[in-house]
């Protein structure tokens, strides 16, 4: 489960305000729009990556707001495909 209430996120002159999404247990989703409009932004707020201006992320009943990516235990893997220097070949 994934709830997403009220996000806000602001990089430089970029600012995505008030996104709010309920996503079930057991559910797929996908986010859709152009380039530029702050899906992968709202990704990697989701996972931990990237931190909010105000807003709360809850997943699986837990608030995970302010939680490391490590404590959120969901996966990301950007559309680039970017590794982790730090990490090894099988932790990517």
């Amino acid at each position: 489960m994934i709830d997403v209430d009220h996000l806000c996120i602001r990089q430089g002159a970029f600012r995505l305000a008030d996104i709010s999404f309920h996503l079930p247990k057991g559910k797929f989703a996908l986010l859709m729009g152009k380039t530029g409009c702050g899906k992968t932004t709202i990704l990697e707020a989701v996972a931990g990556l990237r931190p909010i201006a105000a807003g709360r992320i809850r997943l699986n009943e837990r608030d995970a707001t302010y939680l490391s990516p490590a404590q959120r235990d969901i996966g990301y893997v950007p559309q680039d495909g970017a590794l982790f220097r730090t990490m090894t070949v099988r932790d990517n």
